[in-house]
């Protein structure tokens, strides 16, 4: 297995080396070889078919969908999405992202929540039982994206 980087390894030999470094998450880092060599080569793995993150986890079979912070020790949460992982391998956007253009972005994520917001006169929201129409219902949904994304970049936005 040496040699071979995080991102060319198996489902097998990932486990395999887990299993040889007991205490070691299974979320796609390899933990480092004994000779020194280093093959985490900063990719992590995620579903191809949805975007979100995917990870091999103790105790579970297989590959698993999951929210929240892909780095070695990062806070994660489980969920079961309507299809399997098809597993890709990226490097995590935002690495490069610098508090001022983090800054910049919840401006920008905030215009974008603040459009969202169905202000005003619809008929469509007054004529349903619920209030809301369904493409102002859509737009509340898409705002509620945008805040879980701020949240998941650390960065505070207001509704």
């Amino acid at each position: 297995m040496t040699g071979k980087r995080v991102s060319e390894m198996s489902d097998a030999e990932i486990r395999e080396l887990a299993a040889a470094r007991p205490g070691d998450v299974l979320g796609g880092q390899a933990p480092e070889p004994d000779d020194g060599e280093d093959l985490d080569d900063g990719t992590e793995p995620y579903c191809t078919a949805c975007g979100e993150w995917a990870a091999l986890f103790i105790g579970v079979d297989g590959w698993r969908h999951f929210r929240g912070d892909p780095a070695p020790g990062g806070d994660r949460t489980l969920y079961e999405a309507d299809h399997e992982p098809v597993i890709g391998w990226t490097v995590p956007p935002g690495r490069g992202l610098s508090p001022a253009g983090a800054a910049t972005l919840g401006q920008a994520l905030g215009d974008a929540i603040a459009y969202r917001d169905p202000a005003g006169d619809c008929t469509g929201c007054e004529a349903h039982p619920a209030g809301l129409c369904q493409d102002h219902a859509e737009d509340l949904d898409k705002a509620d994206a945008y805040i879980e994304l701020a949240g998941a970049l650390g960065i505070e936005v207001e509704r």
